[in-house]
C-alpha cells in the first residue's frame, strides 16, 4: 500500500490466485482427469484519490485466457450517492458481492448461476440512515444466468441491443444496535428485467 500522509490518495497492489488439484483414484476415470488447474490468478490495482474517488483493475490470466475481470471507477458526492461505471460485479447477488477469496466456501451455492456475475455498465448506489438501508440501481449491457460480459458473442459489448436494468435494496436494521443478537441481521431484495425475446448469445 502506497499512502498519502493525509490518508485522501491510496494505492494497493494486491492479488488473487487459486489451484485446483484434482485426483481421481477410480478405474473409471481417464488418467487426463488428474490435473493442477489455475482457476484465478489476478493482480489488482485499486485505490483512491482525493478522499472521493475510487477504482480498480484486475485482470485474470488463469485457465489458458486473459480477459479484464473488474476495471471500474466512483465518485462519492455522499455516502446515500455514489456514481460507479464501467465493469464490475452485478449487484443483485448478495454472495457474488463478496470478494472471491473472502468467500466462506470454495464455490459459491447454486443460486449463483441464476444471477449475472460481472456486467458493463453504469449504477448509482449509497447508503442511508448510517448503513441502515442500502440501494444499487444501474443500466448494463446484460449478461447470460452466472456469466460475464467476457462471454458475450463479442467480449465486453452487448450482443443483443438490449440493455439489463439490474438493482437491490438491502436493509440492516440493527447495525447501529452495539452490543444487540441482531446486529448483523440483514434482509433485501434484488432484481433484473431486460425485455429481450430468443437466445442471447
Amino acid at each position: 500500500t502506497l499512502q498519502s500522509a493525509d490518508g485522501a490518495n491510496v494505492i494497493h497492489l494486491r492479488g488473487n490466485v487459486s489451484v485446483d488439484g484434482r485426483y481421481f483414484s477410480d478405474a473409471y476415470t481417464p488418467a487426463t482427469a488428474d490435473t493442477w488447474l489455475v482457476r484465478r490468478l489476478r493482480p489488482t490495482l485499486e485505490g483512491t484519490i482525493d478522499g472521493r474517488y475510487d477504482f480498480r483493475i484486475m485482470p485474470d490470466f488463469a485457465q489458458g485466457k486473459s480477459i479484464v475481470q473488474d476495471a471500474w471507477a466512483d465518485a462519492r458526492v455522499q455516502p446515500w450517492l455514489i456514481f460507479t461505471f464501467g465493469k464490475f460485479k452485478a449487484p443483485v447477488g448478495l454472495e457474488r458481492l463478496q470478494l472471491e477469496q473472502f468467500a466462506r466456501f470454495i464455490e459459491p451455492a447454486l443460486t449463483a448461476d441464476l444471477l449475472p456475475y460481472r456486467d458493463l455498465g453504469f449504477k448509482v448506489g449509497g447508503a442511508l440512515g448510517q448503513g441502515v438501508l442500502g440501494y444499487d440501481v444501474g443500466l448494463f449491457d446484460g449478461v447470460l444466468d452466472s456469466g460475464s460480459t467476457d462471454g458475450n458473442t463479442s467480449p465486453d459489448l452487448n450482443s443483443t441491443g438490449k440493455f439489463t436494468w439490474e438493482g437491490r435494496v438491502f436493509a440492516k436494521p440493527f447495525i447501529n444496535a452495539e452490543g444487540s443478537l441482531l446486529h448483523g441481521l440483514g434482509v433485501g431484495i434484488a432484481s433484473t428485467y431486460v425485455n429481450d425475446h430468443g437466445s442471447t448469445n
